[in-house]
């Protein structure tokens, strides 16, 4: 799954999500309904509405869990393919962004609130977004299933239409409303696809200057199925591909949110090289590693080293005894006097990792020992070598 993180990469995903999952239905396995049927009903497909419900705080775009993707069919001449423009819109303080995709060709908008005349617009290329192609053919091995879960909680569809398709490494599962719209369920999120009365206006931006130049077609007309077409009107799942669906087939999709599977204890991190500063006491915040207070459910408490990594090697041995104080003084179990280090989680990146094997030795029982600390293993603790 991508990370959403920048306005870029949300377009790719929420804007090529829509062209690949409606075109997923396109199953290699499928029958092919008869073309005449087809092309009739292609061309009445209607504007959508996808709304995004994202189930982790790492994916928040400009800080929304929710938000909506508006999108217009546009048939090719001969009624054999389709594409989609569409947009959405984010304020994020004194800023409007608008992410567009208009002929193919995909824009990122800035402006000031209320004021259109200060919009700012710039193409998108098409190394920002993932290989469209290939995520369509691989949604086109889209199958049939009888039963659907997420977690623990099972999947409900009425209409009984339950698909599996996969993207990247994640599963989602589709549950078409028929006449209503459809419903892609993942592990990272939801997307609610409703059918609209009329179309909705998405105009090209104007992109000046050398800007212009790097304006591309990103995304391009895709061939459409019987069952395709079904999902994007309303129409009735055609026979041959329900009679595709092998009796007991299901599939569980992970669970959006994880717990600690074992008894909670302090946690350390140890940052990497590069640090220049220095704090004698163990810090609640880090900009190094940024905020994992909802990422780290085994942690009953964060804490975070802060040592210069810049002027000392890893191999410093004052640097290595101050890794051990500070790793001595993260849990009230372990002990200074017996350097025993207990019921703590350490976490290191990079240089951090080789501070701490330079503080002790990793034996093949799992344990540190060095005459400057021992790492004390729980009992309900595993590892992995």
């Amino acid at each position: 799954m991508w990370v959403l993180k920048s306005p870029h990469r949300f377009l790719a995903f929420a804007l090529i999500t829509l062209f690949a999952l409606t075109a997923m239905m396109t199953s290699a396995n499928q029958q092919v309904e008869p073309t005449h049927r087809r092309l009739a009903t292609l061309a009445d497909a209607p504007s959508l509405r996808l709304q995004f419900t994202l189930k982790r705080p790492t994916m928040n775009v400009y800080g929304q869990t929710q938000f909506y993707v508006f999108a217009n069919p546009i048939v090719s001449s001969d009624n054999t393919s389709v594409l989609y423009d569409g947009y959405t819109a984010f304020m994020d303080g004194t800023t409007d962004y608008t992410l567009m995709l208009v002929n193919g060709v995909a824009y990122f908008v800035t402006s000031q609130v209320g004021d259109a005349s200060s919009a700012s617009a710039q193409c998108l290329s098409s190394s920002l977004l993932p290989p469209i192609n290939d995520i369509v053919s691989a949604l086109n091995d889209a199958t049939a299933i009888s039963s659907a879960a997420a977690g623990n909680d099972t999947i409900t569809c009425a209409s009984g239409n339950l698909f599996q398709a996969t993207l990247g490494d994640a599963n989602f599962v589709i549950c078409s409303s028929v006449s209503d719209g459809f419903t892609i369920y993942g592990s990272d999120l939801d997307i609610s696809v409703e059918y609209l009365d009329s179309p909705v206006d998405i105009t090209a931006p104007t992109v000046s200057g050398d800007a212009a130049l790097s304006c591309e077609t990103v995304v391009t007309p895709t061939s459409v199925s019987e069952t395709a077409v079904a999902l994007l009107t309303g129409q009735t799942i055609p026979s041959s591909i329900r009679r595709n669906l092998q009796s007991g087939s299901t599939i569980t999709l992970a669970a959006s949110s994880c717990a600690c599977k074992s008894t909670r204890r302090p946690c350390i991190f140890f940052h990497g090289l590069g640090q220049t500063s220095e704090q004698s006491t163990l810090q609640t915040k880090s900009s190094y590693f940024g905020d994992l207070s909802k990422k780290a459910p085994c942690c009953s408490s964060i804490k975070y080293a802060q040592l210069n990594t810049a002027s000392n090697s890893w191999t410093d041995a004052t640097l290595q005894q101050k890794v051990c104080d500070f790793a001595l003084s993260a849990s009230s179990t372990s002990s200074s006097s017996s350097k025993t280090i207990a019921d703590t989680i350490i976490v290191t990146h990079s240089m951090g990792g080789l501070m701490v094997a330079g503080a002790g030795e990793w034996a093949m029982q799992i344990r540190i020992k060095h005459y400057m600390g021992e790492f004390e293993r729980p009992n309900d603790w595993k590892y992995g070598l």
